[in-house]
């Protein structure tokens, strides 16, 4: 009874995946079960809203709009159709970029910290890391390229200070075990 009443309250005026998340539903639940209930989404009237929807929508993604007006993307999407806001495809395409930018960023740091990738995004690849195994494989290191970890054996000499830029890089270093 007291999901209901939360529902039937709320449903007007919150975001679906903020209820799904109170109520611990998924958003399709909810959803149906207001269908079922005849509830009705609230039209957006709010002046504040649609002017920081108007001024956000040059300079950030749909997903970014919502995230800082506090709604849901779905309604940023409605008011961008009711104020007849549209994005050409170049501007579309940077949006996107940004979105992958921060994909691209957070599965390096996870890739950094040992860490497994959420995507199947080829991540990890740049042209500085492939000259650090380019030099170490020269020294003498063992470098199994497709990973972050570089063997040394322990009666090579080691190399300090590349060793110290690959650390950098995100490469880390561990002795070879001979049997």
């Amino acid at each position: 009874m007291e999901m209901l009443s939360i529902l039937t309250e709320e449903y007007p005026i919150t975001s679906n995946t903020v209820l799904a998340d109170r109520l611990g539903m998924s958003i399709s639940s909810v959803r149906r079960k207001a269908r079922e209930l005849e509830l009705v989404k609230t039209k957006v009237r709010n002046y504040k809203t649609m002017v920081l929807v108007e001024s956000l929508f040059n300079s950030n993604s749909q997903r970014q709009i919502a995230e800082k007006a506090h709604v849901s993307l779905r309604t940023v999407k409605r008011i961008c159709k009711k104020l007849n806001l549209k994005r050409d495809w170049d501007e579309d395409r940077i949006m996107r970029s940004d979105g992958a930018k921060r994909v691209f960023r957070s599965e390096n740091r996870r890739i950094i910290f040992g860490l497994e990738q959420r995507t199947n995004r080829c991540v990890g690849k740049s042209d500085e890391r492939l000259r650090i195994y380019d030099e170490l494989e020269k020294h003498g290191y063992i470098v199994i390229r497709g990973t972050r970890t570089v063997y040394y054996s322990s009666e090579m000499r080691r190399i300090v200070h590349v060793e110290s830029y690959a650390e950098a890089l995100g490469l880390r270093f561990e002795e070879w075990e001979l049997e």
